[in-house]
């Protein structure tokens, strides 16, 4: 069987987080030794090239063949009002290839099977006896409408005008016909928990046989260290001028929540700045680990909330900002944090939750459906900076012994959620 793989999800700026992690991981663990052929597909002219590719997914002498496709081109509008004429034409076009296939892959005669990694990429323009298969994720920002994708309604409640608000709407609205569309073009659909099954059946009508539910998998502390890390990072301060200077400090010997991800609007990090600031006032002398892509520059963090929080925290100096963290400094974190603290109330599939448990690491986290449902009770719920608050405080005189134990039974459930049990989940699903 030949199989086809949209791999653009790892040549842009997310290759290493979110959809591009994932294909990464489910990549890598594919069986390659079977009859099976695996094509991907990538654009050309892209900072990630081919070789850059067959790094990332140590592809070897392995039985893959990779095909270009075109980039996008940045379109020239027309002058006055026809460039709005243009825009709904281009705009129409986009949609007719999610609704009959994408032609961007190019031949796709011999292909038996196209898996779509990205539920907002098109899906591809098959023969009629070859099956397009799509994994999603979560329906996030349309779920969570006032902090993401905004209605006409939420848009002019929040202060923008009709013309600003019409422009919110609109892209909400692609934003869900892009969804629809794939949801009618994919002979299966996947979905990474039934949480997220049970989200695109609520809102979008779709069959309910199209449905199949894979698990993902969580990182192994021994698969990903390179290096030993001692303790030493990388922080991040903010300067007068406008941008942020590295330090190399140690947070060996110290007593630090932790928190690795990004800013969304759903991860309420305000709520864990407050809780650390209350622990702090009444005398625990605990710093406060923020590490993600976003955490290196304050002035450039997009959560206005978050990043008020952290700049008018009394505690400012014990709060480290890590930025970017590699795999060995990321280990030594989780193994040494006195817990992961991850207040978020939207899931997709909670994957932050196992990975922290993976690495023995004690978690404290908003309960929401999907946490709940990969990481059952292993960590702790909280609800609010108080319940953060009081979780720390039994943790910080809980039994050396019994801690141990519980973190113990947490990393052996994690570790049911692999990536080879992924990859393997949804070839058997296309090879049904």
């Amino acid at each position: 069987m030949k199989i086809g793989i949209d791999l653009s999800s790892i040549q842009g700026p997310n290759r290493y987080r979110g959809i591009g992690s994932v294909a990464i991981n489910i990549l890598r663990n594919l069986d390659y030794n079977n009859d099976d052929k695996f094509i991907f597909y990538i654009y050309k002219d892209f900072p990630t090239t081919e070789v850059d590719v067959e790094k990332a997914l140590n592809l070897g002498q392995k039985n893959y063949e990779i095909r270009l496709m075109e980039p996008f081109k940045d379109k020239k509008y027309l002058p006055g009002k026809l460039k709005y004429v243009q825009k709904a034409i281009s705009k129409i076009m986009t949609m007719t290839s999610y609704r009959y296939g994408s032609k961007k892959y190019g031949d796709l005669s011999d292909v038996d099977a196209f898996i779509q990694l990205d539920q907002l990429e098109p899906l591809a323009r098959l023969p009629k006896e070859s099956k397009n298969y799509l994994i999603v994720y979560d329906l996030i920002p349309y779920i969570l409408e006032s902090d993401y994708l905004w209605t006409y309604r939420t848009a002019r409640a929040n202060g923008l005008n009709r013309r600003a608000a019409i422009k919110k709407f609109v892209k909400r609205l692609v934003y869900a016909q892009k969804i629809r569309l794939n949801l009618k073009k994919a002979d299966k659909i996947l979905c990474i928990s039934k949480t997220t099954e049970a989200d695109f059946k609520k809102w979008f009508k779709t069959p309910e046989d199209k449905f199949e539910v894979i698990s993902l998998g969580a990182d192994i502390p021994e698969a990903t260290s390179k290096t030993a890390c001692n303790g030493d990072i990388t922080r991040y301060y903010q300067t007068s001028w406008g941008y942020s200077i590295k330090k190399i400090e140690s947070l060996k010997n110290e007593l630090f929540l932790l928190f690795i991800g990004g800013v969304d609007n759903r991860r309420k990090i305000v709520d864990l700045v407050t809780a650390f600031n209350q622990l702090r006032a009444q005398g625990y002398n605990i710093k406060l680990a923020l590490a993600g892509d976003s955490m290196n520059d304050i002035d450039r963090m997009d959560n206005f909330e978050t990043k008020n929080a952290i700049l008018s925290s009394s505690y400012f100096n014990d709060i480290f900002l890590l930025g970017f963290v590699d795999d060995s400094m990321r280990n030594w974190l989780y193994q040494n944090t006195l817990a992961f603290v991850f207040p978020s109330v939207y899931e997709g599939v909670g994957l932050p939750v196992l990975e922290a448990m993976n690495h023995h690491a004690p978690v404290i986290t908003y309960d929401n459906r999907a946490t709940r449902e990969v990481a059952k009770d292993f960590p702790l719920y909280a609800s609010d900076p108080l319940s953060i608050v009081d979780d720390v405080k039994r943790l910080l005189t809980m039994d050396k012994k019994e801690l141990l134990s519980i973190t113990d039974k947490a990393c052996a459930h994690s570790q049911k959620y692999n990536w080879k049990n992924t990859a393997a989940s949804i070839m058997r699903i296309v090879h049904k």
